[in-house]
């Protein structure tokens, strides 16, 4: 996932008397607010609404770049829970900014606990183009689309004992009432937030909003790293390599990018395929093309080897899935092939495609691979659309992602073989170092 870069407005906390612990805010609503298309850009000022009251002094508005509103004044309360920020903005324009953020939580509530962090992405609406919007019939049709395609295509619509029934009657009335595409895509991601699935998507228009937010404990510092691994190298903004302990090291942030961009990773493979051994860090990589991390993970192969498993829900069937089909790993022809050992590091930020590249390794791998650190965080839904109605589509898992002993992997990951404790220091990274030492032991 991007993020982007941050700039805070903060102020000390004045207050000295002591206070009980609450809730921890959220913002409830916002104008404009997430996903919002056809705004008027003729708007100066964008409000934001807690669902508490909020210490006044400490502001952290993230964002950067042509994409942050322009501010044209200082930020105001309205009252205890209602910011005003001063904006201009131009028509045609897609904006973007978060009220907190993961690196800056200056936002808080009297009790000094920051506020969840709340995106929100807007698009202006160019000079005489109509407003979007949503008749009552339209929001009826779209409800009823939504409840089929759970009912009928959601692959884990079972796996976490969720009454969607009770959900839909629940939110009805949010969606029903909705007159905007972009306001029924809000309701119906609290809907759907109750499957706690990081693949359900809605998007409205360009716009993309998240369901769950799946929150991953790191097991990894990229600037300690920088230190540890002698020779350290970003070829791309997605790779990096180096060596420990006189090990090949190479690194492998995300499966997000182009093609040629993970070329300097084939380029690392070739340049030292005749070493005994090497490690592959894919702790901080959350996934992406599947496909891309197959030709990466097919140097390391000699043979086809299965390393997962799936079946799709399929409502036509009699069994309501279709058959399980095996997905192969193969040699890569014209790449380099390492057949030497390895050694994985993982952690719970490995997801989605990063956990079939890593089972690729488990099992594909010519010379061994050994997992270390943490388990995965265990998710994988080969999401495909459902439109709703012109404006909104919605992105389901459609499959159940299968280990090759049939064992599924949502809400369970990959177990790492020797799982070694985060405790960084100033200047050793424990995983990182168990690594080089289990490679030169074998």
């Amino acid at each position: 996932m991007r993020t982007t870069s941050c700039f805070s407005l903060v102020a000390a906390f004045l207050g000295t008397a002591s206070v009980n612990l609450a809730a921890p805010p959220r913002v409830i609503s916002a104008t404009p607010d997430h996903a919002d298309l056809g705004v008027d850009p003729a708007l100066t000022q964008i409000r934001i609404q807690f669902d508490q009251d909020m210490e006044p002094t400490g502001r952290s508005i993230c964002g950067g770049g042509p994409t942050l509103p322009k501010i044209t004044g200082a930020t105001t309360w309205a009252d205890a829970r209602t910011l005003i920020i001063p904006v201009e903005l131009e028509p045609g324009k897609t904006y973007a900014l978060s009220v907190n953020c993961p690196v800056s939580r200056n936002f808080k509530n009297m009790a000094r606990e920051s506020a969840e962090p709340y995106p929100i992405s807007f698009t202006t609406r160019k000079a005489d183009d109509p407003a979007p919007a949503l008749t009552a019939d339209e929001a009826t049709k779209a409800i009823a689309t939504l409840h089929t395609a759970i009912k009928d295509r959601y692959s884990y619509r079972d796996l976490r004992n969720v009454d969607w029934d009770k959900s839909f009657a629940d939110h009805r009335e949010a969606m029903q009432s909705a007159r905007t595409p972009s306001a029924f895509a809000r309701a119906a991601a609290k809907l759907l937030a109750v499957a706690g699935d990081m693949h359900i998507t809605i998007r409205v228009g360009d716009m993309i909003l998240l369901t769950h937010r799946p929150l991953a404990l790191s097991n990894v510092d990229l600037a300690l790293l920088s230190k540890s691994v002698e020779g350290w190298k970003r070829p791309s903004n997605r790779i990096a390599t180096g060596t420990v302990q006189g090990i090949p090291y190479l690194l492998i942030g995300d499966w997000s990018g182009s093609a040629n961009e993970y070329e300097s990773a084939f380029d690392f493979i070739k340049a030292h395929q005749s070493s005994p051994a090497m490690i592959i860090d894919v702790r901080t990589n959350s996934g992406g093309d599947e496909l891309l991390a197959r030709s990466i993970a097919g140097c390391f192969a000699d043979k086809p080897t299965v390393y997962s498993r799936n079946k799709s829900r399929d409502a036509s069937l009699p069994s309501g899935w279709t058959e399980i089909l095996d997905r192969t790993l193969t040699p890569i022809p014209r790449r380099p092939h390492f057949g030497g050992k390895l050694a994985v590091l993982i952690g719970k930020q490995c997801m989605s495609s990063n956990e079939s590249f890593i089972a690729m390794l488990k099992h594909g791998a010519s010379g061994g691979a050994t997992l270390l650190g943490d388990s995965t965080y265990g998710s994988s839904g080969n999401p495909r659309p459902v439109d709703l109605c012109p404006n909104i589509r919605v992105l389901l898992p459609t499959w159940i992602d299968l280990l090759p002993d049939g064992t599924p992997l949502e809400g369970k990951g990959i177990a790492p073989d020797i799982r070694i404790e985060w405790k960084p220091t100033a200047t050793s990274d424990p995983i990182l170092d168990a690594a080089a030492t289990h490679l030169k032991k074998n």
